[in-house]
C-alpha cells in the first residue's frame, strides 16, 4: 500500500543524478582543480545545476543544486554558503526559463550552460583558499569580503 505512493520512476531518476552530482565532483576535484590557464582554474559546477534545472525543470534543479552547493562548499574547505545558495538559484532559473522562455534545444542548452559557468566565474573559484587566492584566481568578485558582507560574524566579549 504504501509502495503504491512511491514513484519508483523518479526515485531511481533522482539517483542517477545523484551519481551524477557526486562523478561530477570527482571530476572537478581531481583533475580540473589540478588545471590551470592563464592562473585560471576551471569550474563547471555550476553548469551542473543547471543541466538538471534544464531538463528537469526548476524544482528538480533547486533540489540536486542544494545538494551540489552543499558537497561543493563541504568539498572546499569554507563556513561561507555562497555556493549553497547559488547553485539551486542557477538550477532554477534554468529550470524556469527552459519551461516558460526556451526550447529544450542544443544551442539554449549551450547558452544556459555558458551563462552559469560565467556567473559562477563572476562570484570566484574558491571561496575556501583565502583572499589571496580570490584575487590570484582571476575572480571578479572576491569571495571572502562577499561573504564577510552579508554573512556578518558576531563578535562575542568585550
Amino acid at each position: 500500500m504504501l509502495l503504491d505512493l512511491i514513484n519508483l520512476q523518479k526515485v531511481r531518476r533522482a539517483f542517477v543524478y545523484f551519481g551524477f552530482i557526486l562523478a561530477a565532483l570527482l571530476v572537478q576535484n581531481s583533475i580540473l582543480d589540478k588545471i590551470e590557464i592563464l592562473g585560471v582554474k576551471a569550474m563547471f559546477l555550476p553548469a551542473v545545476a543547471a543541466v538538471i534545472g534544464f531538463f528537469e525543470g526548476g524544482v528538480w534543479g533547486v533540489v540536486f543544486g542544494l545538494v551540489l552547493g552543499l558537497f561543493c562548499d563541504i568539498g572546499m574547505g569554507e563556513s561561507t554558503v555562497l555556493f549553497t545558495v547559488f547553485m539551486p538559484l542557477i538550477g532554477f532559473a534554468a529550470g524556469v526559463l527552459t519551461t516558460f522562455f526556451l526550447t529544450k534545444r542544443l544551442f539554449a542548452f549551450f547558452i544556459i550552460s555558458f551563462t552559469a559557468i560565467i556567473i559562477g566565474a563572476y562570484f570566484g573559484r574558491r571561496p575556501g583558499a583565502g583572499a589571496a587566492y580570490g584575487r590570484a584566481s582571476g575572480a571578479l568578485v572576491n569571495t571572502d569580503d562577499l561573504s564577510r558582507l552579508l554573512f556578518r560574524q558576531a563578535s562575542f566579549g568585550a
